[in-house]
């Protein structure tokens, strides 16, 4: 999940918080921001989510900005990924880089 300044500013001042339209930016819904992010909160912690993403600061910190804004990361959060890119953090398989010779498994003395 992610969330804004705008969002942070209204969760320090317990104010309430307009919920946005997808598809045009319009408000639909007014919630109280701090009982949202409590919410928020309580989900991650008992899923063992890595929590929420601070947008507005991941952007700020983007060392390349040029290529666009960071809107996504990895699952665990530990790539931020520009559109149409991809995480590399796959596990490898190191038996598929050995030779036919090498893959006899060793025995223990």
């Amino acid at each position: 999940m992610r969330v804004s300044d705008e969002f942070m500013t209204a969760v320090e001042e317990g104010a309430a918080f307009g919920l946005r339209s997808r598809t045009d930016g319009s408000v639909i819904e007014e919630v109280d921001a701090k009982a949202l992010f409590r919410k928020i909160s309580k989900a991650a912690w008992e899923c063992a989510d890595p929590g929420v993403q601070y947008h507005d600061t991941i952007n700020d910190w983007h060392t390349n900005p040029e290529t666009g804004p960071i809107t996504a990361s990895n699952p665990c959060s530990e790539y931020m990924s520009l559109d149409n890119s991809s995480c590399n953090l796959a596990s490898l398989n190191l038996l598929k880089f050995l030779g036919p010779t090498a893959r006899s498994t060793p025995s223990c003395s």
